[in-house]
């Protein structure tokens, strides 16, 4: 009698554990997921690379913020012809702090004139973002990601930028360059 009703609870614990057919619809959703997932992916990665080129003209335009040179260069790019237009430029690229520093290195590294606006040349070389070989999407969250050039060169060490979301857009909280990806 033991037998017997050890077979019965084994064939009922069996039963229990079978397992449910998968729907079309089941697979579908999940093909949507991976769909949705892939296109956030690149969606991050085309804003990744289009923050981090502005990033580099940001760069370019307050580089001599610190400098004490007082020699300075008309700025050619037609979409700066005031501090302010610069300073929304950056607001739409960065938050948080780096915003903030960015913005207050503005006032040290632009001036404007008559014809147009000038920045303060820094007489050093920094880095730039390499973005031409795209960027690589480490660390995806809900409202964070961070980007890592694949390219490097002779003067320039791999970049690596943090995404915070701001409202609907990517924007850049804080960035650095490394000599290696396995550093970045």
């Amino acid at each position: 009698m033991k037998k017997l009703v050890t077979y019965l609870v084994t064939l009922g614990m069996m039963f229990t554990m079978m397992p449910t057919p998968v729907s079309a619809d089941d697979t579908a959703a999940a093909t949507a997921v991976t769909e949705e997932s892939a296109e956030k992916n690149t969606d991050r990665e085309t804003a990744a690379v289009e923050a981090m080129k502005n990033m580099n003209t940001i760069f370019s335009l307050t580089d001599g913020s610190d400098s004490k040179l007082e020699d300075y260069s008309k700025v050619d790019d037609e979409r700066f012809t005031t501090v302010e237009s610069v300073k929304k430029f950056i607001a739409d690229t960065c938050t948080g702090s780096l915003k903030d520093e960015f913005i207050e290195k503005c006032e040290k590294s632009l001036i404007e004139k008559e014809d147009g606006l000038y920045k303060r040349n820094s007489g050093r070389f920094f880095f730039t973002f390499l973005t031409d070989g795209g960027v690589e999407i480490t660390e995806p969250a809900m409202d964070a990601f961070t980007a890592v050039t694949k390219k490097k060169d002779d003067m320039n060490d791999y970049g690596k930028a943090v995404f915070k979301a701001d409202g609907n857009t990517w924007k850049i909280s804080s960035y650095s360059f490394k000599s290696s990806n396995d550093e970045a």
